[in-house]
């Protein structure tokens, strides 16, 4: 799309070549395929959300906006704080955007926090000159451009060198492109510079050199940042795949543990160890249903919990038809790994010690279990049985204890009078 708007630009520009000089016409090119390349980038940012493209958007507006002062598009008369013909705060914002999407795009806070802090604190400087630029005090205009034009020259050395750290040193892809982009940035920058303290005569030419940089640097970028979203999706898919297969072959682990408890259940005769026989099996089928929908989840790492508990539900409404299970989970909430696998074991142990010990001489029994999520997580499970006592220190008392403070960090509360009534937050 891009090559085809400036194509047609290319085309008008020829048309009318009667009427403009060759160096209008080349800055118009310029103009015109920069202001698509801005635009594109705009598109992307509305579709994608990356905070790099926007910081990406402001910094290339920027540069438009420079370049149509400096080919003298926009008149500078009634600025008096100027370079070139150029307002010195434009300069310093745009920097300031440069630097926010070279921390994005290089992802610094990640690979490297120390050099983030760094260009963070590096960024008040330009904030504290961009202010000086707009309010200036008396007799101090050339100094504070000249400060200004320094300090940008050790910023523009210091993201070579940290890009070219990230590139040669940890082999990182996105710092080859940001470090061939920023050289046609640079290219700019210096001629730009020269020309102010008169060391290059800045002519059609040299003119010609910046535009053709600064389209190749925003050309690389935006390549190299569309680049980088593209592999990051790609990653992301490949890594959902290796989850997916990964709990495949835990749940496969799991039921071969099963089948072997399961046969060694039968062939015990002592009623106690096939009853802790079957409390581990019960446990384990727990913990492999959940890796069974982490296989079909739409987010990983999480799963549906309304689907879960229906699921985890079933066998017991199955083998124990004289019991109401009642379930209240919305359909969208999804709970994590590392939160599911505690609560299943909590949930498979209430329901255990209610079919064990709560509903002698009851008949009506019901059960019901409630999970929501407001500020935190809220799971209720209750009965109608006998109750229980509270000061029961068995296997499945300790390890609900222990699951619920320790591995959920919540809190719980138990109403056993009468009824029983296990309510927890995490």
């Amino acid at each position: 799309m891009l090559k085809i708007f400036s194509g047609l630009l290319l085309l008008s520009v020829y048309a009318n070549a009667a009427s403009f000089e060759l160096y209008e016409q080349l800055n118009l090119l310029f103009l015109g395929a920069f202001g698509m390349i801005v635009l594109y980038n705009l598109a992307y940012y509305l579709v994608i959300k990356d905070k790099a493209y926007a910081d990406y958007f402001l910094f290339h507006v920027l540069v438009f906006v420079i370049m149509l002062f400096y080919t003298g598009v926009f008149d500078d008369g009634l600025l008096e704080f100027s370079m070139k013909g150029v307002p010195v705060g434009f300069f310093l914002l745009a920097v300031l955007a440069l630097l926010s999407f070279s921390r994005n795009f290089l992802n610094l806070q990640k690979i490297n926090s120390n050099a983030d802090k760094y260009i963070i604190y590096l960024q008040y400087p330009l904030l504290v000159l961009f202010a000086l630029s707009v309010f200036p005090i008396t007799n101090t205009i050339s100094i504070i451009v000249n400060i200004a034009i320094v300090y940008i020259i050790l910023l523009a050395f210091l993201l070579v060198g940290i890009s070219s750290y990230l590139s040669l040193a940890k082999k990182e892809v996105y710092a080859y492109f940001y470090l061939v982009g920023l050289m046609g940035l640079l290219i700019s920058v210096i001629i730009a510079f020269l020309s102010y303290f008169d060391v290059l005569d800045l002519s059609p030419k040299m003119t010609y050199i910046i535009e053709f940089s600064l389209l190749l640097e925003s050309i690389i970028f935006s390549f190299a940042i569309s680049y980088k979203h593209k592999d990051g999706i790609l990653k992301l898919r490949q890594n959902e795949l290796l989850f997916k297969e990964l709990s495949h072959r835990v749940q496969n682990n799991l039921q071969s543990i099963i089948s072997i408890l399961t046969l060694q259940q039968s062939r015990v005769k002592e009623i106690d160890v096939k009853e802790y026989l079957q409390d581990t099996i019960s446990r384990i089928r727990s913990i492999s249903l959940m890796h069974e929908n982490l296989q079909n989840s739409k987010h990983v790492g999480a799963v549906n919990m309304s689907e879960y508990l229906d699921a985890m539900l079933e066998p017991y409404k199955v083998l124990n038809k004289e019991i109401t299970f009642t379930l209240s989970c919305k359909e969208d909430l999804f709970l994590s790994v590392e939160k599911l696998t505690p609560l299943a074991l909590i949930i498979n142990e209430l329901i255990t010690n209610s079919i064990k010990h709560a509903f002698l001489n009851i008949e009506d029994p019901k059960v019901s279990i409630t999970l929501k999520k407001e500020n935190t997580y809220s799971f209720i499970y209750a009965d109608n049985g006998v109750g229980y006592d509270k000061h029961n220190k068995s296997l499945g008392s300790l390890l609900i204890q222990n699951l619920s403070t320790s591995q959920l960090k919540g809190e719980y509360s138990v109403d056993s009078k009468e009824k029983y009534l296990f309510s927890l937050k995490f």
